[in-house]
């Protein structure tokens, strides 16, 4: 597949509001230019054209092949990542099922209702930078 239109296809997927029901087939890994994996978060326009909110996957020093997630969201412009992968097996374990067990987790519904509140019209937004 073409680069840019996959760079297309995985933007248009993760603009979105997060949900109680997401899917591990919903979510991409993204690299910066340093190489470092990034767990993609579904965000909303409002929150910036180009900004994407990210878990980052921190590598093991004793086992490369071992990733963690780290307890920070990080918000980076999403021109920054390079490449994407939709395979998370190498991080998040046979069927993804490491994937599973943190959307169903405190963490990612912290993530969901921080961002919701974000976005509610009722309230006054200001600029997150």
């Amino acid at each position: 597949m073409n680069e840019k239109v996959h760079r297309l296809i995985v933007k248009a997927v993760m603009t979105r509001m997060p949900d109680s029901r997401e899917q591990v087939e919903d979510f991409f890994i993204g690299f910066d230019g340093c190489d470092r994996p990034y767990l993609l978060l579904p965000t909303p326009s409002e929150l910036g054209e180009d900004m994407i909110f990210t878990i980052r996957l921190i590598g093991d020093r004793t086992n490369k092949y071992r990733f963690r997630p780290d307890t920070n969201f990080t918000r980076i412009p999403f021109r920054r990542l390079r490449y994407f992968f939709d395979d998370k097996t190498f991080f998040f374990g046979p069927e993804e099922n490491m994937l599973e067990r943190l959307l169903e987790g405190e963490i990612y519904e912290t993530y969901r209702e921080w961002i919701h509140n974000l976005c509610d019209p009722r309230k006054k937004r200001k600029q997150i930078s």
